[in-house]
């Protein structure tokens, strides 16, 4: 009796499985594929509240340009103006502001900022390192990325991560934890302007930090 009364609930377990394995996934229902024309891939970075994605993706000629997709579906592909080898978003905010990085003629990155309208400006770190990038972007427009420092006296060249913050006003400050050796990397910020990001102690360890306004 014992037996079959666990082979009916056996047999009871599994048909509600099929059941549920037979409705329609919530996901699929919603599932939307993508891509801004002419794209040989597509690779989405961020999406906002309203449903705004900004991302990248390459061409047939395997340049990297930038995308907005509305929460509409429309696409808008776009390219920093002093980009000449790829540009390549990486934060947006609910406002539509757009944060990343370009590489210019010389292969340099540059950290840029568009706005809602599409205007864009970039800016330099030249007082932390030539090669910087836009890691984040909060609401009240402060930008938080990176620099990297290459140091070629011995062989073969390390890099040292040096971070920055931008703010709304373009003045642009130094992140660093003080015990830091190998260098910091931010990886975002909030509203508030509190930062996250890792360092490296002398052990080569790597950390969380956070950096409060």
């Amino acid at each position: 009796m014992k037996s079959r009364t666990m082979l009916r609930t056996g047999a009871g377990v599994l048909f509600a499985l099929l059941a549920i394995a037979a409705q329609p996934s919530a996901w699929g229902q919603t599932f939307t594929t993508f891509d801004p024309p002419g794209s040989q891939g597509t690779s989405p970075v961020s999406i906002n509240p309203a449903g705004q994605i900004t991302g990248n993706y390459f061409d047939a000629n395997f340049t990297t340009h930038g995308f907005l997709r509305a929460s509409d579906g429309t696409l808008t592909s776009f390219d920093a103006p002093a980009a000449s080898h790829g540009t390549f978003p990486a934060f947006i905010t609910p406002q539509g502001l757009i944060v990343g990085t370009y590489f210019d003629a010389n292969f340099i990155t540059q950290p840029f900022l568009r706005t809602k309208d599409g205007t864009f400006s970039s800016f330099a770190t030249p007082q932390l390192g030539n090669f910087g990038a836009a890691a984040s972007i909060n609401s009240s427009g402060a930008v938080a990325g990176n620099v990297q420092n290459f140091n070629c006296s011995n062989f073969p060249c390390t890099v040292v991560l040096t971070s920055f913050l931008r703010a709304a006003n373009g003045t642009v400050k130094q992140v660093n934890d003080p015990v830091a050796v190998q260098g910091t990397q931010v990886i975002g910020i909030n509203p508030a302007g509190g930062i996250i990001g890792v360092y490296s102690d002398a052990n080569n360890v790597q950390h969380g930090f956070l950096e409060k306004p």
